[in-house]
């Protein structure tokens, strides 16, 4: 098949849904935040900065396959938290793998704390990208711990879902 044939066969097979997605655990919101991280690097490259609560809504929505509809953004429930989180990854210039790890080991660890070893990783990170003292790269990495305690432990996402044809 050619690509214009193969593109009409595929989309003759999705179906579309509308309605609600809710991803559930600890675990599945870190990956999931982590996987915003990893779109806004292919949007902007590895570069450190901020990143505002709309375009995490919209870059959530994406991750999980999920499609706006109207003008509200899919992902509407606990924006701010998510946001607060996504804007101290991208400013701290983290991976999406450091993302990934640091909010899962927060909001798994009985102290809702980052493990001494990941902090020092963390640390060197920001000391490395933003040529600051140690003082500050804590600090830094102490915003990101605060925040990552914040993030709630599901994600609802409203809008459309291509799945495949049940066929």
């Amino acid at each position: 098949m050619r690509g214009e044939e193969l593109e009409q066969h595929l989309s003759e097979r999705l179906t579309v849904l509308t309605g609600e997605l809710r991803v559930t655990g600890a675990a599945d919101v870190a990956s999931v935040m982590g996987d915003v991280i990893r779109l806004l690097h292919t949007q902007r490259g590895d570069q450190p900065g901020a990143v505002d609560h709309l375009t995490t809504a919209a870059l959530m929505a994406r991750a999980l396959g999920v499609t706006p509809v109207g003008d509200q953004p899919a992902i509407q429930r606990d924006l701010a938290r998510f946001g607060m989180f996504a804007d101290e990854a991208a400013r701290l210039g983290l991976s999406p793998e450091l993302t990934e790890r640091a909010a899962r080991a927060v909001q798994q660890s009985p102290e809702r704390a980052l493990p001494d070893d990941l902090r020092a990783a963390l640390v060197d990170h920001a000391r490395t990208i933003h040529q600051v003292a140690p003082e500050e790269a804590g600090r830094r990495v102490g915003r990101l711990e605060v925040t990552a305690r914040l993030l709630p432990d599901r994600i609802t996402a409203r809008g459309q879902i291509k799945t495949g044809d049940a066929e």
